[in-house]
């Protein structure tokens, strides 16, 4: 209703039902200004107050996991706005620009739409100096520590998961005889009879013991060590696309690793 900026609730949208784009424009940017304003008040209210007292936040029980798995605790804060970051800000601006232009008034669609981004995304990367291989290399990282916090994710799920969620039998790996990390820290780490009563089971499959391998698993702490190392490869994959140019495609790939990481299926 009050759409002004959004390409997509704006122009695309209006188009779909038949009316033009800037039907009720006026009222739309009134809106906007108003809501804007109370947006940016509100937002500074909060944020001072969280300054003078961060356990305002409405998510500070969060703040260490959060901190963490970003790496928010390591993190340079220390970056400087310099001209060529100005540049990749306006390139990276103009793309929307430009796809407004073309699909309010040359009728573009997903293809031209496709092309602009691509193209500014090339041009944001020679700005930045950022070589090819820095971006597969990137990609690459991001997909190899995602697998891994997938899989152990996926190892924690066989022991302590809801088969009518999982969609597997809890307990498949073990009956499989596959030595995953749980099992692997368990033997590492738990007393003797711990580690004998695993390595039967991995040697000899079958669930005759489950439950108390269960048990064992969860007491040696092989369960939250497991998901403590997939939390660890989540932030080594969202570290690894860091440095790439914000997007919704890069803003997909984070909430990607972040659903993997918490997953229970």
């Amino acid at each position: 209703m009050c759409s002004t900026v959004n390409p997509f609730a704006t122009i695309i949208a209006s188009d779909a039902a038949g009316i033009n784009w800037t039907t009720g424009l006026n009222n739309r940017i009134i809106m906007l200004l108003l809501c804007t304003t109370i947006t940016i008040v509100y937002i500074l209210r909060y944020a001072k107050r969280v300054k003078a007292d961060p356990s305002r936040s409405i998510i500070y029980d969060q703040k260490e996991n959060i901190e963490h798995l970003f790496g928010l605790d390591s993190m340079n804060t220390n970056v400087k706005f310099t001209h060529r970051l100005r540049l990749i800000t306006l390139v990276f601006s103009l793309s929307f620009v430009i796809m407004i232009v073309g699909v309010s008034f040359l009728d573009w669609w997903f293809v031209e739409m496709t092309s602009t981004f691509l193209v500014g995304a090339i041009i944001i990367g020679i700005i930045a100096r950022i070589k090819e291989s820095d971006f597969v290399d990137a990609f690459a990282a991001y997909g190899r520590h995602l697998g891994i916090a997938f899989q152990l994710i996926d190892d924690v799920l066989d022991y302590q998961g809801e088969a009518s969620e999982l969609g597997k039998n809890v307990g498949d790996d073990l009956a499989e005889g596959k030595p995953t990390l749980p099992l692997i820290y368990t033997i590492a780490n738990g007393s003797p009879e711990q580690a004998k009563l695993i390595k039967d089971a991995i040697r000899n499959g079958g669930l005759d013991h489950l439950q108390h391998i269960i048990e064992t698993v969860q007491a040696s702490g092989g369960l939250q060590y497991t998901v403590d190392k997939a939390a660890e490869h989540t932030r080594l994959a969202l570290d690894a696309i860091a440095a790439v140019p914000a997007s919704p495609y890069k803003e997909t790939l984070f909430a990607l690793a972040e659903e993997s990481l918490k997953r229970t299926y």
